[in-house]
């Protein structure tokens, strides 16, 4: 485990001791949501993500949300569907992205 460590910190230009392992994306999504949440979130930010995604990529930043509220900080969660053929309208995205857009997920 360490050589692979190793390999991937060399890649990345990294320090070893900066790259952990989780036992699969619910985990690894909880862990960036709330570490990078409570962290860089402030009242009035947004966030977009696409609703279509897999329920283990979504429901901790609505989780972040409403922890945060209870800190008297509100965040927008916008959402950007994507069409049945998994592709998304850039149109949209772009009328969606503005200068209270903190995070693209």
């Amino acid at each position: 485990m360490e050589e692979i460590r190793e390999k991937i910190a060399k890649f990345l230009n990294t320090e070893k001791n900066e790259i952990f392992f989780t036992s699969g994306v619910r985990e690894s999504v909880n862990i960036f949501t709330y570490s990078f949440g409570f962290e860089n979130f402030e009242d009035g930010d947004e966030i977009i993500l696409c609703p279509n995604d897999n329920q283990s990529t979504t429901e901790s930043w609505y989780a972040l949300q409403k922890l945060l509220l209870k800190q008297n900080i509100k965040i927008k969660i916008r959402e950007l569907k994507y069409h049945y053929h998994r592709d998304y309208n850039l149109e949209k995205l772009k009328l969606l992205i503005n200068k209270k857009l903190k995070l693209l997920f």
